[in-house]
């Protein structure tokens, strides 16, 4: 797995594996491919962050960028708190580094990450922490020509996972957990009845931000004390009202909106996003053309 996005869902599921098919867990060791120990030593651009790997199963999800930024954004936050529990050399680094740091009202931090994020990427993305905002494709071509598998989509991970555990027969045997061959009559029925006795569940781990951060943190992103119904994405669970200051800076001007689009245009491109969010009322007017 190129990891990224949707990895809590995607351990959940390897999980269930493990749980289940204790002789794949044994053959494989780690069960989730960690990126810094696949490095194929003999890849000469290795060095430049280049690394190539074949695998008969090797897979990827994206996410809507704008949506991924967001949940970047707190994340990150949410990374820089346990980074000033466990991690101070992390923390200070960035906490003297990065300009938006140092801002510390709502939306203007928000508008100086994005800013920061567009002049300065590589010196940006070089942060600990703050690297969860590295586009989709950006960290795909860091596996340019290996055997890439599969890639789904966040938006419909259940769908595409079982679509990712049943398109061939490696896959299927490597992520259903199983190391012996099926027959292919009892394929569908083995599969529907794990299905009955363990519903999948890929429902996207959401911190509790308003616990968990530093309590300046949670002051300045705009979590007001005592309201718990904020999701990872700064959205109020069990409503559509993008009401935090990040997503009302995003909405209210079009400018800042169409430069975000333009950041992430690679991801857009290559995984077929739409640039256009009807429901936000959202969309990009710049002078970036889709190549179809």
């Amino acid at each position: 797995q190129i990891v990224k996005t949707g990895s809590s869902s995607i351990r959940a599921e390897l999980k269930k594996i493990k749980e289940r098919a204790p002789e794949f867990d044994k053959s494989v060791g780690e069960l989730k491919t960690d990126i810094h120990t696949s490095i194929n030593e003999n890849t000469p651009d290795a060095t430049r962050g280049h690394y190539k790997l074949q695998s008969d199963c090797f897979f990827t999800f994206v996410r809507d960028p704008l949506h991924r930024l967001i949940s970047a954004y707190f994340t990150i936050h949410f990374g820089m708190t346990t980074a000033f529990k466990d991690r101070p050399r992390v923390y200070k680094n960035i906490a003297q580094n990065a300009r938006f740091w140092k801002v510390k009202t709502e939306p203007e931090r928000f508008r100086s990450f994005v800013q920061e994020l567009q002049e300065q990427t590589n010196r940006f993305m070089s942060f600990d922490i703050i690297f969860h905002a590295v586009s989709m494709s950006g960290q795909v071509s860091n596996w340019f020509g290996s055997g890439l598998t599969f890639i789904g989509r966040q938006e419909r991970f259940s769908d595409h996972w079982d679509l990712l555990t049943n398109q061939d027969e490696v896959c299927r045997r490597a992520l259903a957990g199983s190391s012996d061959p099926v027959a292919e009559a009892d394929k569908k029925e083995q599969q529907q009845q794990y299905h009955k006795q363990q519903p999948l569940s890929h429902e996207m781990n959401s911190f509790n931000y308003l616990h968990a951060m530093l309590p300046d943190l949670s002051e300045i992103l705009g979590f007001r004390t005592g309201n718990n119904n904020t999701n990872n994405e700064g959205r109020r669970k069990s409503s559509k009202n993008y009401d935090l200051p990040q997503w009302k800076a995003i909405l209210d001007d079009q400018e800042l909106f169409n430069s975000i689009v333009e950041h992430y245009w690679q991801d857009y491109v290559c995984f077929g996003y739409n640039t256009s969010y009807p429901d936000l009322g959202l969309n990009y007017t710049g002078n970036y053309t889709m190549p179809y």
